[in-house]
């Protein structure tokens, strides 16, 4: 047995096979470790503020880069966006204070306004 994990050779599976095994309750060569880099280290790794991060950076992107530089497993989330045809969307922004932006986003659907506010702050995730 290695590391209780079962009768397996170490480096017999992939991270994705070993996360995947986790899940089901299967053995693995040894125990899967996934931390939750979720924002804050994998915009540090790429060199980008958070307003960079949150704006420009692929999520799934950042999520690997950060697995690979860690050699760790990892797992994330799949955020799907919708496209509605007719709607309108406009966004403005406004600076709060010094490295911090209130973003509004007002979409205009079937004679109705839905309205999300995003605060985007350089230092800190949201």
């Amino acid at each position: 047995m290695i590391n209780g994990c079962g009768s397996v050779k170490q480096g017999d599976f992939t991270p994705k096979q070993r996360m995947l095994n986790a899940y089901r309750g299967t053995p693995s060569d040894r125990f899967p470790v996934a931390p939750e880099f979720w924002y804050f280290y994998p915009a540090r790794l790429l060199g980008v503020d958070m307003i960079a991060f949150e704006r420009d950076v692929p999520f799934w992107l950042a999520l690997k880069t950060a697995f690979a530089r860690w050699s760790c497993e990892g797992w994330g989330a799949a955020f799907g966006t919708v496209t509605i045809d007719g709607a309108r969307t406009a966004r403005s922004e406004t600076r709060i204070d010094e490295g911090r932006y209130r973003q509004i986003t007002r979409t205009r659907y079937k004679g109705k306004e839905f309205v999300s506010t995003c605060i985007y702050d350089r230092a800190q995730p949201l």
